[in-house]
């Protein structure tokens, strides 16, 4: 991310694959980007894919006031964009506050 607008990231635990570099992380994971801040169960953070996957969601929007929340949301770590994926029975709640 070299140049690029931080992406700040805590919990209170991580695993961390020597390898290849991929780190889960997990209980109390907490997320924030630009004016989005995020909550989430676990993270996983996949240097192969310049992807983070992020699971139980509940996604703030500090600048217009908005909250969502998914089961997965993904981040393009390259292209600085999110992604919400969804199974057939899962419900994706948006909420937007005045």
């Amino acid at each position: 991310l070299k140049n690029q607008k931080k992406i700040s990231l805590t919990s209170k635990m991580a695993k961390y694959n020597i390898i290849n570099s991929n780190t889960n992380f997990y209980d109390n994971v907490n997320t924030k980007y630009l004016q989005n801040e995020l909550k989430s169960k676990n993270l996983e953070l996949n240097f192969d894919e310049n992807m983070i996957y992020m699971f139980e969601n509940t996604l703030k929007n500090h600048e217009d006031k908005s909250e969502l929340q998914a089961k997965i949301i993904k981040f393009d770590v390259i292209k600085k964009k999110f992604e919400i994926l969804s199974k057939k029975d899962d419900k994706i709640k948006f909420i937007k506050k005045n």
